[in-house]
C-alpha cells in the first residue's frame, strides 16, 4: 500500500484579512469597459469579485490590455497567458493581488469577437 501524501499546513491559524469592497475598489486599476457585475465580497470576506465587459480583438488582446491598466496602476510580477478565446493576467500590488480570467462570450450584452467578459478577483495571498 502507498504511503499517504503530507497534507498542507494549516493556515486556519493565520488567515489573511479580510479583502474589503473599498480597499478592493482602491485596489483596481483604471478599467475602460461596462460593469457587469459590481465589486462583491465573498461570503468568508477573503475575496472580492467583479466583472466588466471591456472591448477588443480576442481575450490574449484584452489581457495584454489590463496588464498594461495593471503596469500603470503600479502592479509588479504581472503574468499574462492565454489565447484568443480565454486569457489571464495577474500581479500583486503591495499585499494585494489582482488576477483577471478574459473570455469571449455569446451573450447580447458583451458579445465577442468585439466585446470579452472580464472576471477579476482581487485577495491577499
Amino acid at each position: 500500500m502507498a504511503a499517504r501524501p503530507e497534507l498542507p499546513a494549516d493556515d486556519t491559524k493565520n488567515p489573511p484579512e479580510p479583502m474589503l469592497i473599498e480597499e478592493a475598489r482602491a485596489a483596481l486599476p483604471k478599467i475602460v469597459g461596462t460593469v457587469i457585475l459590481d465589486l462583491k465580497q465573498t461570503s468568508d470576506k477573503r475575496q472580492v469579485h467583479a466583472t466588466w465587459c471591456i472591448d477588443g480583438s480576442g481575450a490574449d488582446d484584452v489581457a495584454k490590455l489590463v496588464g498594461r491598466w495593471l503596469a500603470e496602476a503600479g502592479y509588479t510580477g504581472l503574468s499574462i497567458r492565454g489565447d484568443a478565446r480565454k486569457a489571464g493576467v495577474s500581479g500583486d500590488r503591495g499585499t494585494i493581488r489582482l488576477s483577471m480570467v478574459v473570455a469571449a462570450s455569446g451573450a447580447a450584452n458583451c458579445a465577442a469577437p468585439q466585446h470579452y467578459f472580464a472576471s477579476a478577483t482581487i485577495f491577499r495571498p
